[in-house]
């Protein structure tokens, strides 16, 4: 078995197939369970929203509840 991408991680990588257009937590979350990743959680999408929030050096949540890679 291969570790476990976070998912953080591999929601960065969701984003940046999109180049740069924000998507939501469900957007994202659909996503990544379309490329077989496991979300831990009752509630895959609030999971996902989650661990996005907790990561704002790299991720930034928009005032419209989407997410969007943090400008470098």
């Amino acid at each position: 078995d291969q570790p476990q991408t976070p998912v953080w991680q591999a929601a960065l990588e969701v984003l940046a197939r999109k180049k740069g257009k924000p998507l939501t937590a469900a957007q994202i979350t659909d996503s990544l369970l379309s490329k077989g990743i496991k979300i831990e959680g009752k509630t895959p999408v609030e999971s996902v929203r989650v661990a996005l929030t907790r990561k704002p050096d790299v991720i930034t949540r928009l005032k419209d509840g989407r997410f969007q890679m943090r400008k470098k």
